[in-house]
């Protein structure tokens, strides 16, 4: 294995959201390079995924989350029923030898 690269991705990109089109639409564009780079540098020995791990508290949602409606729409798109925070992300075990084989 040479190396590893993980994209943060967003489920913006994979469903309908008012008022955030250029974000979805580059998280988008960064799932499609995903799927184009994986098969292409695997042969290199360079494993290539994307992650779209949920709503995380940020600044480009901060407005969004002052809404009294928010957590309700937050919690019926996601299986956890919560937002992710950074340190529970997971995001490490991407890098483990244990995930040599996922492209």
């Amino acid at each position: 294995m040479v190396g590893k690269v993980i994209n943060i991705a967003s489920n913006f990109a994979l469903q309908r959201v008012s008022d955030r089109a250029t974000y979805s639409a580059s998280k988008a564009g960064l799932i499609a390079l995903t799927r184009s780079l994986a098969p292409e540098w695997a042969r290199h020995g360079v494993q290539v995924n994307a992650i779209a791990l949920g709503y995380f508290a940020t600044r480009i949602n901060a407005d969004m989350r002052q809404e009294p409606e928010t957590p309700a729409k937050v919690f019926d798109r996601s299986p956890a029923r919560r937002m992710v925070s950074p340190t529970s992300s997971g995001r490490g075990s991407f890098c483990s030898p244990a995930m040599r084989l996922t492209t």
